[in-house]
Order: C-alpha cells, then structure tokens, then sequence
C-alpha cells in the first residue's frame, strides 16, 4: 500500500473540566501530553535470573495542558485551581474528558483536579 497522508486537526480534541468544555487558547504545537505516573507493572529479579512482576494498579495520569495565557480556558482553569486551595474538602475535585474526535481515543477521569499552574 502506498504511502497515505494523515491530517491532524487539534479542533477535533474535545476537553471538559467539571463540565466545562476547554476549547480556546490551545497553544501552538504540542498543547496536551498524557503521561502515566507509575509504571503499570512492577519487577523483581531473583538471584538465579528468575523475574516476577506485580501489577501495580496505579492508573492515575498527568494530564499537562499548555494554553495561551489569555484564554478563557486559562483563566476558567486558574480559577477553579485558585478555588480548591482557598476550600475544604477538595472545591476543585471533578471529571476531566477528553476525546479525539478522529481516533475515537478516549479518556474519561471521574476525580481530577489541578495540582500545579505552569
């Protein structure tokens, strides 16, 4: 099969947080990376060369978004990371989406929150 040309368009990655979509300010180039924090399977080797791995069922992800400085999202995200450190009891705790409208890649977190600003 010949060579085909692929097309990436960043306007069919849809995001949400608490519900709200994020949909402007996105910047120029990689503008999302998905990392996960803790290797899925942990090993050990014995003295004669025998391995045993554990699986670490650690699925938790960062999710880093780089956006422009004056979007709405920004400020929207500022904002609820401002809130949940100012609030008892995790204010800023909720669902985080996002899916490749393209590739049909999904991910869906039940309890995410916004650790840092960059």
């Amino acid at each position: 099969m010949a060579n085909q040309t692929r097309t990436y368009n960043p306007k069919a990655l849809k995001m949400s947080y608490l519900g709200v979509p994020i949909e402007d300010g996105l910047n120029d180039g990689d503008f999302v990376s998905v990392e996960q924090q803790t290797p899925a399977f942990e090993s050990v080797a014995g003295a004669d060369g025998t391995v045993s791995r554990a699986r670490t069922n650690d699925d938790r992800v960062t999710i880093t978004l780089t956006l422009l400085q004056n979007s709405a999202a920004n400020f929207f995200l500022n904002s609820q990371f401002l809130l949940d450190t100012e609030s008892q009891n995790g204010a800023g705790v909720g669902p985080f989406y996002m899916k490749d409208m393209i590739t049909g890649d999904t991910i869906l977190v039940a309890e995410a929150w916004i650790s840092n600003r960059g």
